[in-house]
């Protein structure tokens, strides 16, 4: 099956069909997600799932030891692949990889009994028991994921996320599969046997696709190098100041979320952030490709850079406003057909949320920049910002307003890390202000706040003889209808429609 696979995909790097790729993979995540967790909700309840994400959660802090290798691992190999050194891109890989193997064992193994301590302080003692004999599941899976991760990351490196997306959309297909046939047998074990399995799959199939693009590599990574080690390590470092402190963010506010609103808030949160960073990812995802191109074109021809990102902010800009706009207007809806009833908590969550991870991705192209040219000052600040705004707002928030408090200052701190992004990144590349709004998209930013406003209103009008399916259905189709002309008539949908065309024409003379 993945030769065939294979066979079908160019060989070349390409952005846009990278991009498409990775747009294909977030959106059967998506389905695979909502599947999951409507299934996941009616076999284990709440609580259950709850309890396995503040484990998984928990326990995944522990990937701060990764020491920054699997973000830089990116860069690195797509700057040697760029020089032709191909014997340099293998030597990254395999140091990379041994490297955050061995680190992230002892790291688990060393951190067993911690993160036991931790989780016997934030889970009620009535289910702590579960939390515990879940655990060392959860560990294994986190080990397998990220050192697989690198693996898997490489794929982008060598600017083929179009294989790393074809690796991914299998993936989580096999998982759901697998969750279908061990949950009902093994209950919460089931689901952590599972996610074992699925990062297994990815470690494997990544190296077997990798191998294809760096010939150099063997059959299993035995080669470190302690020259490769230390270059990777002097630009990683900042990378691992961005670990240590994006791992906090999610972890902090999953606890307070379940010591101050209980399981059951804490898994309502996790599905409407699921939720809503499977749309971001729609975008981010697409995004991402640019820092291997970013870093090769940097390589070769810096000059171009800035116009690079330009084109690029323009595109994220058209492509997020209106989505995200749906998104709100569409979470009332989705709750229901998702959980099965209206819940108060999830719509409250969803739409929150999503006004915070609207701002976070238009800072997206100027993270991946930086990423791509090496500077990551901004990035770094705005992480050590965000991980410390949410243990302080999140916290003094919660006590104050609950499980809802706690995700409203989850939110601002993401907004702040965000802005931090762009201001400091426009500073330093001399870009204009005036360009965080595009002037051809004023019509759009009206349309969606119109079609947001239009949404809440209608939602809480009481219509005799109509269901609540129906009647936030219409509200959608609304939001939808004010948004068409503002999308169809802004020009970048014309350069998409265009260069989607180009490829299509392209594959059809290949297939030939």
């Amino acid at each position: 099956m993945f030769r065939r696979i294979l066979e079908t995909l160019p060989k070349s790097g390409n952005v846009w069909r990278n991009a498409i790729m990775a747009t294909c993979q977030v959106i059967v995540a998506g389905g695979v997600l909502f599947f999951l967790y409507r299934y996941l909700l009616n076999k284990l309840g709440s609580e259950n799932v709850g309890i396995w994400a503040v484990v998984l959660s928990t326990a995944s802090a522990s990937r701060i030891s990764e020491l920054g290798l699997s973000g830089g691992t990116i860069k690195f190999v797509a700057a040697a692949n760029a020089r032709g050194d191909f014997r340099k891109s293998a030597d990254i890989v395999q140091t990379a990889s041994i490297t955050i193997g061995i680190i992230l064992a002892i790291v688990l193994i060393a951190g067993y009994p911690i993160i036991g301590l931790i989780l016997s302080h934030i889970v009620p003692a009535v289910s702590l028991s579960r939390a515990l004999e879940l655990l060392p599941y959860a560990l294994a899976s986190i080990w397998l994921g990220g050192t697989g991760g690198v693996i898997h990351s490489s794929l982008d490196g060598c600017q083929r996320a179009d294989l790393r997306a074809v690796v991914s959309m299998v993936a989580v297909v096999l998982y759901l599969l697998l969750v279908f046939m061990l949950v009902p047998m093994y209950g919460l074990i089931g689901l952590g046997m599972a996610q074992i399995c699925q990062a297994l799959f990815i470690m494997a199939v990544s190296w077997t696709f990798l191998r294809r693009q760096i010939s150099a590599l063997p059959l299993v990574p035995f080669r470190w190098r302690f020259n490769v080690f230390r270059e990777m390590f002097s630009y990683s470092v900042n990378f691992q100041v961005i670990s240590i402190f994006s791992m906090l963010y999610e972890p902090l506010t999953k606890a307070f979320l379940t010591k101050l609103g209980g399981l059951s808030a804490t898994a309502y949160f996790e599905m409407a952030n699921r939720m809503v960073t499977q749309f971001r990812a729609l975008v981010v995802s697409a995004n991402q490709v640019l820092v291997p191109k970013m870093a090769a074109v940097h390589e070769t021809a810096p000059e171009k850079i800035s116009q690079f990102y330009r084109d690029t902010y323009r595109i994220v800009f058209f492509l997020v406003v209106p989505l995200f706009a749906l998104l709100i207007a569409a979470t009332p809806l989705i709750g229901f057909v998702w959980i099965g009833y209206k819940q108060p908590d999830f719509i409250f969550f969803g739409v929150v949320v999503s006004l915070g991870y609207l701002i976070n991705i238009l800072s997206g192209p100027a993270y991946f920049m930086n990423l791509g040219i090496g500077a990551l000052r901004w990035n770094v600040l705005s992480h050590i910002v965000l991980g410390l705004a949410t243990a302080c707002l999140g916290y003094v928030f919660g006590i104050i307003w609950g499980s809802r408090g706690v995700v409203i200052g989850f939110v601002i701190a993401l907004v702040l890390a965000s802005a931090i992004i762009v201001l400091g990144t426009y500073k330093d590349q001399n870009f204009s202000f005036h360009d965080l709004i595009p002037g051809e998209s004023r019509w759009l930013i009206f349309g969606s706040f119109t079609a947001i406003i239009l949404v809440y209103f209608a939602n809480t009008v009481v219509i005799d003889g109509i269901s609540s399916v129906l009647h936030y259905l219409i509200g959608l189709i609304a939001a939808i209808l004010i948004l068409m002309p503002a999308v169809w008539c802004h020009p970048v949908r014309a350069i998409i429609w265009t260069r989607l065309a180009n490829i299509h024409a392209q594959s059809s003379e290949r297939n030939a």
